[in-house]
């Protein structure tokens, strides 16, 4: 018990000896403490100390978030019911209507494409269409034998008769067919004593996805598929390009536009025109270019020939809105997943590819690359997070810019749009999208995506068309924009010298 009572005595007269400290310091001859007044002026604020408006840039964000929500109500309401849209700032998410339910993205659809082949063969990956032989050319230039050319998938190799045809504001990106026979004939070679001899067999042989419209084939629309193809699958070197384009007529107008004709055997023509560009060259062949039926294993390869990089070819393909670069991406994806080089297997492979690349893949059914079957299905959602994924940089370098380049090279002129949206345009008969970026009169970005669908019956004309993108820009512009910052701060409290 006495121990118990010395340990609580203890602390009582150290604190004692504190207290007393402070009267001891007289002693020690300091001056005495004394105790002062003091008096503070305070101005009462009437906006209490947590109060948001003590963080007024937080207002102008909700300000500026509300009337934007309330304009693109307004404009949502005005368009068809089967549509949906969403815009984003960064990782916030400013606005969402029927994000999540699948509608028909017409081309739209190969925003997915260029994700999936990015994600799967890499910006880098450039296709290579190879020139074998059984030996190599003499001293004197002959070949004995045949020449083949072993196809590769390339889906932009191209005459340069093709190219004269396509309008000013399309990518130009391509493989030179003829730059190919040149180097070719490089090798040392001046006399073929067999034939020229096309290999197809890295894809399947069916020449568009199976629910591709018949209207969009007559239309040419999608040309030929296949590992050999030149001239995007369609016709070749004896179809009259320069007709593509005719003089005006006389009253000004534009001439008809000849639709390209679609190839039926792409790896055929592809033989017969590289006999042509060869023969050209000076090279003598007897022999009729042909398809091969079985190539030998022993072959020696005199040149790689190798596409421009993935990357370059997905800004072709979205610039320009090529079908058929998307359909041949699709036979691609197939081949390097699953070593079947066919649309079922590239669309099978798409929605892991999608899953690889962190986006949610619900909704979407893939049926093609180009989206131009109509039972395509995807949602405002997966392309707007597609948009923002990690290909991000490589998709907006890709996209046409409004009123400048590719498929919108003539819209938004006029508008907030023009120069500021890179977008992806796409419009079938009931369905028009419309996914991208944009950057507001402060300069931030924001992605978007748009997609509308009609019923069966009606037929989305390019007035409607207009008229529900055109005031877009302009709703978007102000983001972010609100009361001035010092309309918002504390209030009750005098300006500064006041």
């Amino acid at each position: 018990m006495r121990a118990v009572l010395q340990r609580l005595a203890i602390p009582v007269i150290l604190l004692a000896a504190f207290i007393g400290s402070g009267e001891a310091v007289d002693r020690f001859g300091n001056d005495p403490l004394v105790e002062v007044e003091t008096t503070v002026d305070t101005v009462s604020a009437d906006t209490p100390v947590f109060s948001i408006r003590r963080a007024p840039e937080m207002l102008t964000s909700q300000h500026a978030a509300d009337d934007l929500t309330a304009a693109l109500d307004a404009w949502v309401a005005t368009l068809p019911p089967n549509s949906c849209f969403v815009v984003s700032a960064g990782a916030e998410r400013l606005y969402e209507h029927q994000q999540e339910i699948p509608f028909t993205p017409a081309s739209n659809m190969k925003v997915l494409t260029a994700v999936a082949a990015l994600q799967a063969l890499g910006s880098d990956f450039r296709y290579q269409t190879r020139v074998s032989a059984l030996q190599l050319p003499d001293e004197n230039g002959l070949l004995s034998g045949s020449l083949y050319i072993i196809g590769g998938g390339d889906p932009l190799l191209m005459t340069d008769a093709f190219m004269a045809t396509l309008p000013p504001e399309f990518s130009t990106t391509r493989s030179s067919a003829n730059s190919l026979a040149e180097q070719t004939v490089a090798t040392n070679l001046s006399n073929i004593s067999g034939a020229v001899v096309v290999d197809e067999s890295r894809y399947d042989i069916e020449r568009a996805p199976a629910g591709t419209p018949v209207v969009a084939l007559d239309a040419g629309l999608v040309g030929a598929l296949g590992a050999a193809i030149l001239d995007r699958g369609y016709l070749g070197l004896g179809s009259g390009y320069a007709s593509q384009f005719p003089s005006p007529n006389e009253d000004g107008s534009p001439g008809v536009i000849v639709p390209l004709r679609r190839s039926d055997d792409p790896a055929r023509d592809l033989a017969a025109n590289f006999d042509d560009l060869l023969e050209a060259l000076n090279v003598l062949i007897p022999r009729s270019a042909r398809v091969s039926v079985d190539t030998p294993t022993d072959l020696l390869d005199l040149l790689t020939f190798e596409s421009p990089p993935m990357s370059a070819i997905v800004q072709q393909m979205l610039t320009n809105s090529d079908h058929t670069t998307a359909e041949m991406l699709i036979k691609e994806l197939g081949f390097f997943i699953s070593g079947s080089g066919s649309t079922t297997a590239g669309t099978l492979a798409m929605s892991n590819l999608l899953r690889d690349a962190g986006l949610n893949d619900q909704g979407l059914f893939a049926l093609d690359g180009s989206g131009l079957d109509p039972g395509t299905t995807a949602t405002c959602s997966l392309l707007h997070d597609a948009l923002n994924s990690g290909h991000k940089d490589t998709l907006r370098a890709s996209l046409p810019v409004a009123g400048e380049s590719g498929t919108l090279a003539d819209d938004f002129i006029g508008t907030k749009g023009e120069g500021r949206i890179r977008a992806k345009t796409g419009l079938l008969a009931q369905a028009s999208a419309l996914s991208g970026y944009f950057v507001t009169d402060p300069g931030v970005e924001l992605t978007f995506s748009l997609i509308i669908n009609v019923g069966e019956g009606e037929e989305i004309t390019a007035a409607q068309v207009a008229g529900w993108h055109r005031p877009l820009p302009e709703l978007l512009a102000s983001y972010p924009s609100g009361p001035a910052l010092e309309d918002l701060g504390p209030v009750g409290v005098p300006a500064p010298g006041g």
